[in-house]
């Protein structure tokens, strides 16, 4: 459910930007807009009816708020350093080499990669928990996210390599807390969790495009690198 989630984000530029590339953007808002309700009478059709039976015991660990606010903080911030790409890709990607008219394209195609190494990763989430323990892998997933960060080289395709690791990096980190939480039946914790992703979706490219308005493209990589070194001591927030 993880990967489908971030998936669906990450792949609609690549769809959007084919129609718009090759129909116009006129056609791109009514197919985005036919998709909306396709999606919302596959939910009419196919979403359970709620019952009544079956609510079960409603046991609930021990809640800290603080640690909570901690964990959805780390959350922001480690999917910001994926989810800002889309708002500094016109600034970026001619400075890599690609003239405007492949723009749109390479850009949509650069995002479906991202998309597929994110669900990679979130699937390889519980095979690296059970060998290194959720706290440790969440710790060396940010150390590899923001470091992979800063070494973003300048060529396009060393660029988009070492930009689908550092993807791969950020993947396991939202799987490994929701299951953590699913453990101690924190199922409000959750909802939290995934607002704190939905958040990073726009808090992103808010901050990216801020830091970019008084510093280079670069900057804002290194900015953002250091920022997810010093989320790391919140990973140890997790109980």
């Amino acid at each position: 459910m993880q990967s489908a989630l971030t998936l669906g984000i990450l792949m609609a530029p690549l769809a959007g930007a084919l129609v718009a590339a090759h129909f116009g953007y006129a056609v791109a808002f009514v197919v985005s807009g036919a998709c909306l309700w396709v999606s919302g009478a596959v939910v009419a059709l196919g979403a359970p009816k709620p019952g009544g039976a079956g609510s079960g015991k409603k046991t609930r660990g021990e809640q800290s708020w603080r640690g909570l606010v901690f964990v959805c903080a780390l959350v922001v911030i480690a999917y910001s350093q994926v989810l800002f790409l889309n708002s500094v890709m016109p600034h970026l990607l001619p400075a890599l080499g690609v003239s405007p008219e492949r723009s749109l394209e390479f850009g949509g195609w650069l995002l479906f990669a991202s998309g597929v190494a994110i669900s990679l990763g979130a699937l390889a989430a519980p095979f690296l928990s059970a060998r290194l323990g959720e706290r440790r892998m969440i710790e060396l997933c940010l150390a590899g996210s923001s470091l992979t960060l800063i070494a973003l080289p300048s060529t396009l395709w060393g660029f988009v390599a070492v930009w689908l690791l550092h993807v791969l990096f950020v993947a396991p980190i939202l799987p490994a807390i929701t299951a953590r939480l699913a453990q101690n039946n924190e199922g409000q914790s959750i909802a939290f969790v995934q607002s704190s992703r939905v958040a990073a979706n726009f808090l992103g490219p808010v901050i990216a495009t801020t830091l970019l308005s008084v510093m280079s493209a670069t900057g804002v990589f290194v900015a953002l690198a250091v920022l997810g070194l010093a989320s790391i001591p919140l990973a140890r927030r997790l109980t």
